[in-house]
C-alpha cells in the first residue's frame, strides 16, 4: 500500500515538472492581468488612504475577477496534465479506476495549491503598490469598516491563510466539475459550460451561492458567523456529492482490459 502512494505521488510530481511549461505560461498571464486590473478596482483610488493589501485580495477574489484570473488557467493546466490519463496503457499501469482517480486528485490538490499560492503572491506583491497600508481591519479608519461597519479581531496572518484555503477549495471544486466531464463524457467542454454556467447564474442571483460566492471573503461574511459556517457545510455537500458522484462512475465502468474506456 504504501509503495503504490509513493508511486502515485511519484507520478502526480513528475506530472507537474511536465507542465512546468503550462505553470509558467498561465503564472505570466495571472502576473500581467493582475499588474493591469488592479489599479482599476472601483474605490482605490478614491479611497486610498483606507484601502490596504487584503482590500485588494477581496476584489480580486470576486467572480468576475477569478474567473477571469484563476479559472482559465485551471482549465488548460487540467487539460495537459490529464491528456493521457485514459489511455490504455496509462490504466492498466494503475490496475483499478479507483486508484487512477486517486492519482488525478492528487494532481488536483497539488494545481490547487500551486495556484492559490500565485495567486496570494502576485497581489501581496503588486497590490503594495497602489495601497498604503498591509493591514487595518482592526481599526475603524479603513474600508473595511466602511463596507461591513464592523472590525475584526483576526491577525493579518489568519486573514492571509483564511484566503488562501477559499482559493484552494475554489479551485479543487472547479477542477472535480472539469474531471467530472472528463470522465462521463471524455470531454472538457461540458465541464468549462458547467463552471462558466454555474458562475454567471451566481453573478446575475444575488442570493445564491454555489462556488465562487460561497467560498468569498467580500466584507458581508464578517459580520456574521453563520455565514462562515456555511462555507465549512458547503465543502461537506460538495465532499458527498463528489464521492456519490465518482463512486456510481467508477462502479459502472467496465473491468479493466486493453481497450481505452
Amino acid at each position: 500500500m504504501k509503495q503504490n502512494k509513493s508511486q502515485m505521488w511519484k507520478h502526480i510530481m513528475e506530472n507537474v515538472l511536465e507542465n512546468t511549461g503550462i505553470l509558467a505560461v498561465c503564472t505570466i498571464y495571472i502576473i500581467t492581468f493582475i499588474g493591469f486590473s488592479i489599479n482599476r478596482i472601483d474605490g482605490i483610488n478614491a479611497y486610498q488612504d483606507i484601502f490596504c493589501i487584503l482590500d485588494c485580495y477581496v476584489f480580486m477574489m470576486s467572480p468576475m475577477f477569478y474567473m477571469t484570473l484563476i479559472v482559465f488557467p485551471l482549465i488548460i493546466t487540467l487539460s495537459f496534465s490529464t491528456k493521457h490519463d485514459f489511455m490504455a496503457i496509462r490504466i492498466t499501469k494503475y490496475n483499478s479506476w479507483k486508484q487512477l482517480l486517486k492519482m488525478q486528485e492528487g494532481k488536483i490538490l497539488i494545481y490547487s495549491v500551486i495556484y492559490a499560492l500565485i495567486f496570494m503572491l502576485v497581489i501581496g506583491v503588486i497590490g503594495q503598490f497602489p495601497v498604503k497600508a498591509d493591514f487595518n481591519w482592526n481599526v475603524e479608519q479603513s474600508y473595511f469598516y466602511m463596507k461591513s461597519e464592523t472590525t475584526t479581531n483576526m491577525g493579518l496572518l489568519e486573514l492571509l491563510v483564511f484566503l488562501f484555503l477559499m482559493c484552494v477549495i475554489r479551485n479543487i471544486i472547479i477542477q472535480n466539475i472539469l474531471l467530472i466531464s472528463l470522465w462521463v463524457k471524455n470531454n472538457i467542454i461540458y465541464g468549462i459550460i458547467a463552471v462558466f454556467s454555474i458562475i454567471f447564474f451566481e453573478m446575475n442571483q444575488p442570493r445564491m451561492s454555489m462556488l465562487l460566492k460561497l467560498y468569498t471573503a467580500d466584507y458581508y461574511i464578517w459580520s456574521r458567523q453563520a455565514l462562515r459556517l456555511r462555507m465549512v457545510y458547503g465543502v461537506l455537500i460538495y465532499c458527498l456529492i463528489g464521492f456519490i458522484i465518482f463512486r456510481f462512475i467508477t462502479s459502472n465502468k467496465e473491468v479493466i482490459g486493453i481497450e481505452k474506456i
